[in-house]
């Protein structure tokens, strides 16, 4: 019976070792998708409250989403930020704010996002923000 549970416990350590040496598996994400749209409303929202603009930046252009299904989803969005209208504290949806136009006060952004979601804990963790000029 021992020579058993040793096999078994082998055989596990063998499976567990093999499935965890696999690479993980990137694929593009659907923008639209709700995971996505939430993943993207969270960087942006944590973007504008650090950012030291008085207006709120949006999202005006995506690139590219992948997702990587590492206990949760690990979702990578590339996109272009635009500087808006609308200033922080106001309460208008950042969707309905008017982009500035005016040379002096247009500013664009290309940024890197990437958030874990960890959905049976309903959190998210911003791993990494880097934008530049575009």
């Amino acid at each position: 019976m021992a020579d058993y549970w040793q096999f078994l416990c082998i055989l596990l350590s063998s499976a567990l070792l093999t499935v965890s040496a696999a690479p993980l598996e990137v694929v593009d994400a659907d923008p639209n998708s709700e995971e996505v749209y939430g993943s993207t409303a969270f960087a942006l929202e944590s973007f504008n409250y650090f950012s030291k603009e008085p207006y709120l930046y949006k999202i005006t252009k995506f690139d590219t989403v992948t997702m990587k299904a590492i206990g949760g989803g690990e979702y990578t969005m590339d996109v272009e930020l635009q500087l808006t209208q609308c200033k922080k504290g106001e309460s208008t949806g950042l969707e309905s704010c008017p982009v500035m136009t005016a040379p002096a006060q247009a500013k664009a952004l290309q940024c890197v996002f990437v958030v874990l979601n960890v959905p049976w804990r309903h959190q998210r963790v911003l791993i990494k923000s880097n934008c530049s000029p575009k």
